[in-house]
């Protein structure tokens, strides 16, 4: 795919991104009800989905406001293949990104 179906982003700049926000929460706080069975890991895994989602929404928004700009009539569905190729292409980047969050990332356990 053409780079100018995503609004001139690079990839790199697409993982720039997810870095900037998965690494904006360094702490985070993870609630323990005493009749709940809980993943020791939900915080982390919650906000590494959360912050995948805004990257995705980012490249979404990049390929339709290059689309709109383009002459072409691409349909949605169009729009569609376009950004999924590139969030395929763009989620093995983000492995070690994500393993290094992991190791660094401060979990606060609180019991309830």
């Amino acid at each position: 795919m053409k780079n100018e179906y995503y609004n001139g982003v690079t990839d790199e700049d697409f993982v720039k991104y997810f870095e900037g926000i998965l690494h904006y929460r360094v702490e985070l706080t993870q609630y323990q009800y005493p009749f709940e069975q809980i993943e020791p890991q939900e915080a982390i895994d919650d906000h590494i989905v959360r912050s995948q989602r805004s990257l995705f929404e980012y490249i979404l928004e990049s390929v339709r406001a290059s689309v709109d700009q383009i002459d072409d009539k691409i349909e949605e569905d169009e729009t569609l293949f376009i950004f999924n190729k590139k969030k395929t292409k763009i989620l093995p980047m983000l492995t070690g990104i994500i393993g290094n969050y992991i190791e660094s990332v401060k979990v606060n356990y609180i019991n309830l």
